[in-house]
């Protein structure tokens, strides 16, 4: 699949190199894509909330990530924070 900004040579070298890449080198850039993901997302939590604690912001993005049921499940006390 190739992103709408991406012109199709671009695409071509990117999965070249895509290619090239060890099994490892693909885990690595696997989480480290997975890491800058949730930056932004907690980034846009604390932009729209920026009264939310770090603990508040923890708690917005395990809802965002695994929702109300999960949340309530295992923080049964803990009120639901706005993502």
């Amino acid at each position: 699949m190739t992103a709408f900004d991406t012109s199709p040579d671009a695409a071509v070298v990117r999965l070249a190199v895509l290619r090239r890449l060890t099994p490892r080198q693909r885990a690595e850039l696997t989480i480290e894509m997975s890491e800058q993901s949730f930056a932004v997302a907690r980034a846009g939590i604390r932009q729209r909330h920026p009264e939310y604690t770090d603990d508040d912001v923890r708690f917005a993005m395990l809802r965002l990530l695994h929702g109300d049921a999960v949340v309530r499940t295992i923080y049964p006390d803990e009120p639901l924070r706005a993502t």
